[in-house]
């Protein structure tokens, strides 16, 4: 800095020290290593604490700010100077930002900066350290010096981010329940068939809605919500197609069974709490889930009177209720549609001989389970002649056929299978053999399951 008089020199009898750092340092040529060392020298005090003071100047507009140079460059691999990185994470839940600059920057200052949006973003934990490299004097041929060595103060910030949660869930589904679906359909039904004796159970299971998988590395297909929601609009068009020819007088549709791969903003399993590859959207998620679902209801209406049933799967118990609490909401006016979201997870209905339950998983011994349809629904298995469990959660496809005691009968167990392709931990796991389709049957009230359609994807 040229013209180096002492401090006594500079300083007016009617400036603040405060005053005088303003006046120098604007008067210079603002917060370069050179400036910052004079003032530093001057004051009699550590570059450090020359930072400190302008940083608490910025802050009140007295003085400005230096730019921050953006490197391409990771830090790791810098020796010195300035430079910012922002990164986010996969999933896009958290994101870090490191600095490194000559010039003391505290959080507020680093936030600015890097113009981190604060509504989406939320501090989790701030790092500072700072360190000094002298540069060397040059000297001329003469062996005189040029510039005389210099101590370059570096400062090297980290902060870590959490995104903050967009939409609260019960805000988001209170606004389904007053939203006008999106799409034309008809407030009466065609003229139904009463007298069929037949009923049609749609029951896409393990459709895991938000799921993220990349074919590139799983060799199965690409997954994600665009294709979730179309998949599951194909499945039930087309079983819908097929056992619409029968003319069924009622069509049960279940809902759940891990309708959605997460239903909480870390995207995690809420029992097991394992980390998912998934879209983190969960608004976005919810939202598709209704709309999805309210069409598939209207065109099974189109057909026949319709049950919804509520069968929670181990990803999404409480996103699968509100869904259905939303649903049963939507429809409380319309006396050709009923929801059940009773609190017991397993349902069952008798439909003349034919007892049908359904759960989400079948673990352990298939006799006890044969016995928990009996003990769970003793009037109607009372009433019944054939019975059956109707479960998703393993992805594959598998009968499983048990008679637990004589006294019992026979109860046939149907492993449904999944709508969604396998994602990375399938593929390391090597659970590879699933192919993905959704279900229906026809019922008899004399004859019990008479027909399986499955809708291969």
């Amino acid at each position: 800095m040229a013209g180096q008089t002492s401090w006594r020199a500079r300083f007016s009898g009617s400036e603040t020290r405060e005053e005088a750092l303003i006046r120098l340092y604007n008067e210079s040529s603002g917060g370069s290593p050179e400036t910052l060392q004079y003032l530093a020298t001057l004051f009699g005090v550590s570059m450090m604490s020359v930072n400190k003071k302008l940083g608490h100047l910025r802050k009140k507009g007295l003085v400005g700010y230096r730019e921050v140079m953006k490197n391409d460059t990771p830090l790791s691999q810098r020796a010195k100077g300035a430079g910012m990185e922002w990164t986010e994470s996969r999933s896009a839940k958290t994101a870090s930002l490191e600095m490194v600059s000559d010039e003391f920057f505290d959080i507020e200052d680093a936030l600015k900066h890097a113009n981190v949006d604060e509504s989406v973003w939320e501090v989790k934990e701030f790092k500072r350290g700072f360190w000094t490299t002298p540069i060397a004097a040059r000297v001329d041929k003469n062996g005189r010096v040029v510039t005389p060595q210099t101590l370059i103060q570096n400062y090297y910030i980290r902060i870590t981010f959490h995104r903050k949660p967009q939409e609260h869930v019960e805000k988001a589904v209170a606004s389904f329940i007053k939203d006008v679906p999106k799409f034309k359909y008809s407030k009466e039904p065609p003229k139904f068939i009463k007298q069929s004796g037949i009923a049609l159970e749609i029951a896409p299971v393990d459709a895991h809605f938000a799921k993220l998988a990349w074919d590139a590395e799983t060799q199965r297909g690409d997954y994600d919500l665009d294709i979730a929601t179309d998949n599951y609009g194909t499945v039930i068009e087309q079983n819908l197609a097929w056992g619409s020819v029968f003319k069924p007088e009622k069509i049960f549709f279940v809902v759940g069974q891990d309708l959605m791969h997460a239903e909480n903003f870390e995207g995690v399993t809420p029992a097991g709490r394992n980390v998912l590859d998934v879209d983190s959207r969960l608004p976005k998620l919810i939202r598709a889930a209704m709309e999805i679902n309210l069409k598939a209801v209207y065109r099974c209406r189109s057909v026949a009177p319709v049950e919804v049933l509520w069968v929670p799967g181990n990803h999404d118990p409480t996103s699968s209720l509100w869904l259905c609490l939303a649903l049963e909401q939507h429809f409380k006016d319309d006396k050709h549609v009923t929801v059940d979201v009773s609190p017991c997870k397993r349902k069952a209905r008798l439909w003349g001989n034919l007892l049908v339950g359904w759960t989400h998983s079948i673990v352990g011994r298939h006799n006890a389970w044969a016995n928990e349809l009996a003990q769970a629904f003793p009037e109607l298995w009372g009433q019944s002649k054939y019975r059956e469990w109707h479960h998703g959660d393993k992805h594959k496809k598998m009968e499983v056929k048990t008679t637990p005691t004589v006294t019992h009968g026979g109860v046939l167990m149907r492993q449904l299978t999944a709508l969604s392709p396998i994602d990375a931990w399938h593929f390391e796991h090597l659970f590879t053999d699933a192919v993905p389709g959704g279900e229906s049957f026809l019922w008899s009230k004399d004859k019990g399951v008479f027909s399986n359609f499955v809708a291969w994807l």
